[in-house]
């Protein structure tokens, strides 16, 4: 089985399609460019790579969310990335309600019809680029909605416990 997600890398997303496959071996597209690897499972989240072409083992340690979608923190030989996972329908409706092209206020959309479980900010807070904004559950999973530039919360749309439709506004940040 196919397993689909998009990546969000720094402001990239990067659609990633993994499949299993058999002794061990893993199936990785990302945008487009396959490779098989082989990965064993060293400790529970912590994993030993190999590039079936040969070349350095790799020590891969991953801090994933339960239900592989949510934020994740990788460290391969010492370096941390952190990135983002969605689902595929979660990433269709996120291109949907894309980001801003540039100037002015930046929304902060719900990529997905949920519940909002908690507004993690109020209005006149100061927010980082990638700070949590707001936790909203779809499909018994819950994902954080992160800010996505840096600014003062100038309005808050939802509260705790609402119902919200992809797309719906959440948030609003001033540069």
């Amino acid at each position: 089985m196919v397993h689909r997600f998009v990546a969000t890398l720094g402001k990239e997303l990067l659609e990633v399609a993994v499949e299993p496959l058999e002794g061990g071996s893993f199936r990785v597209v990302i945008e487009g460019r396959e490779r098989l690897l082989d990965a064993r499972r060293v400790e529970s989240a912590c994993w030993s790579v190999l590039p079936p072409e040969g070349g350095a083992v790799h020590l891969v340690d991953l801090d994933a969310p339960r239900g592989r979608v949510g934020d994740w923190n990788i460290s391969i030989g010492g370096a941390q990335v952190m990135t983002q996972w969605m689902d595929a329908r979660a990433a269709h409706a996120a291109r949907v309600v894309a980001p801003r092209a540039g100037g002015g206020p930046a929304q902060v959309r719900s990529p997905m019809p949920g519940k909002v479980v908690k507004v993690l900010v109020k209005l006149g807070d100061t927010v980082e680029l990638g700070q949590s904004v707001a936790v909203v559950e779809a499909m018994k999973m819950e994902n954080e909605l992160r800010a996505p530039c840096a600014g003062v919360i100038a309005e808050v749309a939802v509260r705790d416990g609402v119902a919200v439709e992809a797309g719906q506004l959440l948030a609003t940040i001033a540069e």
